[in-house]
């Protein structure tokens, strides 16, 4: 009987427990969900725009539509800081091979890149407008780009001292470009970066710690981003990282991970966007006051420099009065001993005029 009687407890427990309970259903997992990623898409061709003077304040103040255009459809950063010494070799071999290198040999440079990229040497077109006058025309850019389909185009535009003028032709000319692609079916496969270079020619003052512009838009390319301070030599690795290239070479520089999409990067290094734009801005503070030793350090030999010469000519001045007070020493010693010789000879002359007259007319 009081078995019977807990096995009715029992059972109306479990009943009651049964109407209070909530019923939980599995989700169903959907494959266009966010947390799926899709796969990176596929770099069918490279254009580089290198544009003398492009800062990221030429960018924000001069009217350049298609540039703003591909800015607001890919990422921009804060500033690039340039290969130290700053010159031409330097900044090229920075940008284009992600080493700085002073033996930088542009006339080796289409090769150079082709073999960098693991491609032939005609999949490498490189047009320096300010070598290469005669060739120059953007018409020609893209007549060749039409014809061999190159898989890496660089373009350096030719430097100019005309200031707005000059941004806007460059900006007109890579719209064209831009609408040539499109036409072409190409503009959604094609990674375009434009970066910019100090002035030689027409701003030789240029400060080493100014800050150049750039602007990255492509497949596998972040949209509408602004990222933290790079250096020159984090570009070329960028763009083959995001053109899917499996073996990277060794350069100088680092892969942007915060300007690509999170499906072109591995899983495990999503978590560390956050760092990495720590890690930038610190390492831009850094970079300045490394520049800033490296200045002071440089004056500071211009000085001692100019110092030792100031010296040498000083004691070149010196030795050659010492050498002319010398001499007026020697000829005031010649005219001391010649003037004594000579008084000594007229002293004898006279003794012996005294003698000679003596003897001739006093006869004694």
């Amino acid at each position: 009987m009081l078995l019977a009687r807990r096995i009715v407890v029992w059972i109306l427990i479990f009943l009651f427990w049964g109407f209070l309970a909530t019923p939980v259903m599995a989700e169903k997992v959907d494959g266009s969900s966010s947390e799926v990623q899709s796969q990176p898409k596929y770099v069918k061709h490279i254009f580089l725009f290198l544009v003398p003077g492009l800062t990221d304040e030429v960018l924000g103040n001069h009217y350049l539509p298609n540039i703003k255009g591909l800015k607001g459809e890919g990422v921009t950063a804060q500033g690039v800081i340039k290969g130290y010494p700053s010159n031409r070799k330097i900044e090229l071999s920075s940008i284009l091979l992600g080493n700085a290198r002073e033996d930088y040999n542009q006339a080796e440079s289409a090769k150079t890149l082709a073999k960098l990229m693991g491609k032939r040497i005609n999949d490498a077109f490189i047009l320096d407008g300010q070598k290469e006058t005669r060739r120059w025309g953007f018409n020609s850019v893209f007549d060749n780009f039409k014809e061999n389909k190159p898989y890496v185009n660089v373009i350096i535009f030719p430097e100019s001292q005309n200031g707005q003028k000059s941004y806007q032709e460059i900006d007109r000319q890579i719209g064209k470009g831009v609408i040539a692609l499109r036409e072409e079916g190409l503009l959604d496969y094609t990674m375009i970066v434009i970066a910019g270079l100090s002035k030689e020619i027409y701003d030789k003052k240029s400060p080493p710690a100014e800050l150049m512009g750039l602007v990255m838009r492509g497949p596998n390319i972040k949209v509408g981003q602004k990222i933290p301070v790079i250096q020159q030599t984090d570009i070329m690795p960028t763009i083959l990282y995001a053109s899917q290239f499996k073996q990277m070479p060794k350069t100088d520089g680092n892969v942007i991970w915060n300007a690509l999409k999170v499906e072109s990067i591995p899983r495990e290094n999503n978590l560390l966007y956050k760092r990495i734009e720590d890690l930038s801005s610190i390492q831009y503070r850094q970079y300045k006051d490394i520049t800033s030793l490296i200045m002071e350090r440089e004056s500071y030999r211009h000085e001692k420099a100019e110092y030792n010469r100031d010296k040498e000519k000083i004691q070149k001045i010196n030795e050659q009065k010492d050498k002319h007070i010398k001499q007026q020493q020697v000829r005031l010693q010649l005219y001391e001993w010649g003037f004594m010789v000579f008084f000594l000879l007229v002293v004898i002359g006279y003794i012996a005029e005294y003698f000679y007259l003596r003897k001739r007319f006093l006869m004694f």
